[in-house]
């Protein structure tokens, strides 16, 4: 296990070893995406493209924005700012950072998760974990292949905690330098194994865990300047404790998050219905998170898992129920119709953009009804839209008359 109330404390003090740490793994991913193989190259096209979706014109909003000090943020991470070039810069560190933020989650999760057969509700021992020698395992690099795809949670019978998504360039670049990066992360997060149980860990994680590490992975002046806040638990707590004043409100409700982030409406939203007395099947019947942004995405999904491995036996096998979509799009699947994927050398995958987002997750919402919708809507200046979406949307806000 990993001790996520420690880890998520030293994350947000900048003082701290690991928060240097990360910063140096930054960097280490920043060099490499400089000197990109084809495939790694075509998927940082493919982000850009993506995340102009996300965030409108990415780069009028970075090089516009006066509170954002490019040359100041790029020293930071040890990136000397080229004049001319800053808001190009900026790019590639956002990339290597919300690359880093991925792999962050997944090396961690793996060690959460443990090994098919290990019981989740047991203590474990860091001191009997086998301890290897990099130099003596040919593996090694199939290992962090499998860490990067997900294959860990698969092996636990999690059908899709990782997704295909921009962010699993490292795959291809393991000889450039990711292997070495893959290895210090998993020595970092080992400095933070513990002999807790689950129910012990997350006892003391009062907060969104996943929304803390990644407030601290981000730049707070980076995540603003691209209109990211995130809700407070303050908030989350206060909105669903309205909710129980309605007349007929019950924590069997089958609840949907919208626009569910890093899913906080969703884990208190658990966490009332373990005090019920419901199954993990019942919870996950019954509570479900979309969003239109991948780490978002992933973080709901983290924190989902964390909330239920207690109650996990060992042989369940289960479906996360958070989905990638853009909730303006229900009932127009055809928006995001499935592409082809390219396969290259065995399991690693470039996506194609339309083959990030879940049409069957989504086909599930529409079939069955939700009791209560929940959440906080993004809000984001319509001029910082992209051109197509204001067009390709604009029916939307004609109808309920929103303009």
């Amino acid at each position: 296990m990993i001790n996520l109330f420690r880890l998520c404390k030293d994350m947000r003090d900048n003082q701290s070893p690991i928060a240097q740490e990360m910063k140096n793994r930054i960097l280490e991913l920043y060099r490499v995406i400089l000197k990109p193989s084809e495939q790694t190259r075509d998927m940082m096209q493919g982000w850009r493209q993506d995340f102009r979706y996300l965030y409108g014109d990415v780069e009028d909003n970075l090089s516009s924005n006066g509170k954002l000090d490019a040359g100041s943020l790029l020293a930071r991470y040890g990136v000397e700012s080229i004049r001319g070039k800053e808001t190009g810069q900026i790019l590639d560190l956002f990339f290597s950072i919300q690359t880093f933020f991925t792999l962050w989650i997944k090396v961690m999760m793996q060690e959460m998760l443990g090994d098919p057969g290990q019981n989740l509700r047991q203590v474990r021992d860091p001191a009997q974990k086998k301890k290897r020698n990099p130099k003596q395992n040919p593996d090694r690099e199939r290992e962090f292949t499998e860490i990067i795809l997900g294959e860990f949670a698969v092996r636990r019978k999690i059908r899709n905690f990782c997704e295909k998504d921009w962010y699993i360039w490292p795959i291809y670049e393991m000889e450039n330098g990711c292997l070495d990066i893959l290895q210090k992360m998993k020595k970092d997060m080992a400095a933070y194994r513990c002999e807790l149980s689950i129910e012990a860990i997350m006892g003391n994680c009062d907060q969104d865990p996943m929304k803390q590490m990644y407030e601290a992975i981000i730049p707070k002046e980076l995540r603003h300047a691209l209109g990211e806040f995130y809700t407070s638990d303050w908030l989350a707590e206060e909105t669903l404790n309205s909710l129980q004043a309605f007349e007929g409100s019950n924590w069997k409700d089958r609840f949907v998050d919208p626009t569910c982030g890093s899913g906080a409406f969703l884990i208190r939203i658990i966490q009332n219905k373990k005090k019920e007395g419901l199954s993990v099947h019942e919870i996950l019947d019954s509570v479900m998170g979309i969003d239109l942004n991948p780490l978002a995405v992933l973080a709901a999904k983290t924190n989902y898992l964390l909330m239920i491995l207690d109650q996990m036996d060992v042989f369940d096998e289960i479906t996360l129920p958070i989905y990638r979509w853009n909730i303006l799009d229900l009932g127009e699947q055809d928006n995001h119709a499935e592409a082809d994927t390219s396969v290259v050398a065995d399991t690693r995958i470039v996506p194609e953009n339309g083959d990030l987002y879940d049409k069957s997750g989504i086909d599930r919402l529409l079939k069955e009804k939700a009791d209560v919708i929940i959440g906080n809507p993004p809000w984001v200046n319509w001029e910082y839209m992209p051109e197509e979406y204001r067009i390709g949307s604009g029916h939307l806000w004609t109808d309920y008359q929103l303009m």
